[in-house]
């Protein structure tokens, strides 16, 4: 995935204006599907599955081509409740796609898996038949990715981090596309609220990843949805190579 400034002219917008925006007509070789048949087509796959969604949310792109989505849905473990990211572009900016979603009750902190599950380019030959097979299998897919993140995510709490991988773990998220380096000191509140909420719920208080962890993802709070995605990206590769360290 590309790093946070590269979709970041997106907005949040209604889903009557996500699904009013048109896509170009096709060629013999492009095939641009419409947002309206994107959402059409997961929404199909979601009642198919037995998936309850509860709330959506889009970001637009100042143009309307660039969409991207979170759908909460009805499922999760007790302490959260799994998301799906959708995607999808007009203008040959963005491959079609779904990625996995979490959203942690304590502190509502939305988090995206790292990669997408890719419907298909829009080339030649696809149909709105081929959309809605596709659109079900991706929502397989991600239910799968779902469970993993909500894993790994619970996982981060065993790893407690020494102050100095702290300050090493904060510099790579202001250096890596996680945050501007200018938000410095809004991460740190970001952290110090994250420490405080879950000592109001009597959970553990000590720095451990999963508390560096959240605190970005309050960060994120507000972002365009397409960049809560990206951002997430650099995130969860920064953690991951921190684990990977500290079991070598």
């Amino acid at each position: 995935m590309t790093q946070l400034m590269a979709h970041c002219g997106t907005h949040r917008a209604p889903e009557e204006l996500v699904m009013a925006m048109k896509a170009p007509e096709w060629t013999p070789t492009w095939h641009p599907v419409s947002h309206r048949q994107v959402i059409t087509s997961l929404a199909g796959a979601c009642k198919q599955m037995g998936l309850e969604v509860e709330k959506r949310e889009y970001s637009l792109s100042t143009d309307g081509h660039r969409m991207f989505g979170c759908w909460h849905l009805a499922a999760g473990t007790n302490t959260m409740a799994y998301s799906l990211g959708l995607r999808n572009g007009t203008d040959k900016s963005l491959i079609l796609g779904v990625c996995a979603g979490t959203r942690v009750f304590v502190c509502d902190n939305l988090c995206f898996s790292g990669s997408f599950i890719k419907f298909r380019k829009h080339t030649g030959g696809l149909d709105l038949d081929e959309l809605k097979t596709i659109g079900l299998d991706a929502v397989q897919g991600a239910v799968i990715e779902m469970e993993k993140l909500a894993s790994w995510q619970e996982g981060l709490q065993d790893y407690w981090v020494p102050v100095e991988d702290r300050k090493q773990i904060i510099y790579d998220m202001a250096t890596k596309g996680v945050f501007a380096g200018g938000q410095l000191g809004n991460y740190h509140t970001a952290l110090n609220q994250e420490l405080q909420i879950r000592r109001g719920h009597n959970l553990d208080n000590s720095h451990s990843l999963y508390n560096l962890h959240g605190a970005a993802t309050r960060l994120m709070r507000g972002w365009s949805l397409e960049r809560v995605a990206n951002s997430s990206a650099a995130l969860a590769q920064i953690c991951d190579d921190y684990i990977e360290r500290r079991t070598a």
